[in-house]
């Protein structure tokens, strides 16, 4: 499966979510962006999980999604996915 974003350097402080997405440093207030999250105590936030593909953040004990979309959307932000690889494109083509 190809990657979509490429995800780093994540960090929380309570409810402030930190992270590097394809290069770029992002904040985001998870109280702000999530109903569920505002509610939840600061260790079902830290329950966070990372999706391999780089679609975005999972709290298994919430049963909580974010994607990365909706995230730089809330924001402002405009940031595409990352290219398919010279390979992939050749197949597609």
């Amino acid at each position: 499966m190809e990657k979509l974003f490429e995800i780093s350097h994540v960090t929380l402080k309570g409810h402030q979510l930190s992270f590097k997405v394809n290069g770029i440093f992002v904040t985001c207030d998870l109280a702000k962006t999530s109903d569920v999250l505002a509610q939840a105590s600061a260790e079902q936030v830290a329950n966070i999980m990372v999706d391999p593909v780089g679609v975005g953040f999972h709290w298994p004990a919430l049963d909580e999604d974010l994607s990365v979309n909706g995230i730089l959307k809330d924001l402002g932000i405009a940031l595409h996915r990352l290219p398919v690889a010279m390979e992939e494109q050749a197949e597609l083509v």
